[in-house]
C-alpha cells in the first residue's frame, strides 16, 4: 500500500519518505541532520513496512529522540518468498549500511552522502 493510500503525513525532523533504492515495499526516512543512528524496523510474516508499525512511524519522524536517526521501515514479501530469500535480502541491506550508508543515500539524496561519509555510530534491528 502506497503512503498515498494512507493519508499519512510526516513531522519535518526528516525528510519526505523515499522508497528503498532497489526495493520498493522498502520506505526510508532521512534525518534532515547528519544521523548518528539508524534503526530499522521489519515486520513480521504478512505484514507491511509501513502498515505494520503505524503509528510509530509518525511518531518517530515528529520526536526530538529521532532527529539525528535515519529510519527505515524494511519491506519483504511476506506472502510468496520463503524466509531464506528474505533473510538474505535484509542481510545484503545491512551489511550495505554497515559498509557504507552514503552509498545508498547518495541513490535517493546525493546531497546528503557528506553527511553519512562516517557511518552509523550504532544500528539498531526493531523486529
Amino acid at each position: 500500500m502506497s503512503l498515498t493510500e494512507l493519508g499519512i503525513q510526516y513531522a519535518s525532523l526528516h525528510l519526505d519518505p523515499s522508497p528503498l533504492p532497489g526495493d520498493e515495499r522498502s520506505c526510508v526516512f532521512l534525518s534532515k541532520r547528519p544521523p548518528t543512528a539508524l534503526v530499522v524496523f521489519v515486520h513480521g510474516f504478512r505484514g507491511d513496512a509501513l502498515e505494520t508499525w503505524q503509528p510509530f512511524d509518525r511518531i518517530a519522524t515528529g520526536s526530538e529522540a529521532f532527529r539525528e536517526v535515519d529510519l527505515v521501515f524494511f519491506g519483504y514479501d511476506a506472502h510468496y518468498s520463503n524466509v531464506m530469500a528474505s533473510s538474505s535480502f535484509l542481510y545484503d541491506f545491512l551489511k550495505d549500511a554497515v559498509a557504507g550508508p552514503e552509498a545508498i543515500v547518495s541513490a535517493l539524496l546525493p546531497k546528503l552522502r557528506a553527511d553519512r561519509s562516517k557511518g552509523y555510530k550504532r544500528i539498531v534491528l526493531v523486529a
